[in-house]
């Protein structure tokens, strides 16, 4: 299974090969081309177009961040209170998955689709998620990422604009090796979920994740131990585990390429981009 830098240097996307070029050449060239688009085209970008285009960015630089503190970011909301690693002693090779984190703007705020995973599901019942599952033989993590999204809840992958990858997430629960991805969907999700894996899907505001109150400590069952554990509230649902890590992870990415939550805009006195 390749590191996360390969996954970038392989064809992951059919008739697509993007050897010896770099995530951050690949977003430059999509830009230039958005740009050519929108000038060939004749559209004068409105308020709305320019945040839309600000906030892809500003995805597109969090994702790419040099000197973030990822291994941090993640134990702050991990429910061992460290990063799990995989046991020395434990035999064969992990199950490997793509989650795919879907960032959108309504209402000139930035959201994030999460879902609701069924309560009769093996892995994870019950949970709320980003779209994902397991990786097909033979299947590159993010082609893995996009045919899960469309098949859970109905987003086309020609809809969404990679911003790239974070480090692969380790699940000791359930033995996973997770490679987490974001994408900008430009507009309001239409989602069709599959009732046989998804219970609901949920258009959260970042802003609102951000509160003091959104984050929130629960007790669960860690492997047969009861423990409080960190997460972010809303709707009264709890999001935990693996999910919660990563989301805070973006979360703080998006601040520091840019992104200011309510409290921050509110505290600067000026209007921000939410």
């Amino acid at each position: 299974m390749p590191d996360a830098k390969s996954v970038f240097r392989k064809k992951t996307i059919p008739g697509f090969y993007c050897k010896h070029i770099t995530p951050a050449t690949i977003f430059k060239i999509c830009c230039g081309i958005n740009r050519l688009f929108i000038e060939q085209c004749g559209i004068h970008p409105t308020h709305t177009i320019d945040l839309k285009m600000q906030l892809d960015q500003i995805i597109k630089d969090a994702v790419c961040l040099k000197n973030f503190n990822t291994l941090g970011t993640r134990i702050s909301m991990s429910p061992l209170g460290r990063i799990p690693t995989r046991p020395a002693e434990q035999q064969g090779d992990p199950r490997y998955g793509s989650v795919l984190a879907v960032l959108f703007e309504s209402e000139q705020k930035l959201h994030v689709l999460l879902i609701k995973r069924r309560e009769d599901l093996r892995h994870h019942p019950g949970q709320i998620s980003f779209p994902g599952g397991r990786l097909e033989p033979n299947e590159e993590p993010l082609v893995c990422a996009l045919r899960e999204t469309r098949e859970e809840i109905g987003i086309q992958p020609e809809a969404l604009i990679i911003a790239g990858g974070l480090q692969p997430a380790y699940i000791l629960a359930s033995d996973f090796l997770v490679y987490p991805f974001a994408a900008w969907h430009n507009g309001i999700p239409s989602c069709t979920p599959d009732p046989r894996e998804v219970d609901a899907v949920f258009h959260v505001p970042l802003d609102l994740l951000c509160k003091d109150n959104a984050r929130t400590y629960e007790i669960k069952d860690i492997l047969g131990t009861m423990r409080k554990v960190p997460g972010f509230s809303f709707q009264k649902h709890h999001v935990w585990g693996a999910t919660a890590m990563l989301l805070h992870e973006i979360i703080e990415r998006l601040k520091m390429a840019g992104w200011q939550d309510e409290h921050m805009r509110t505290n600067m006195g000026v209007a921000g981009i939410s």
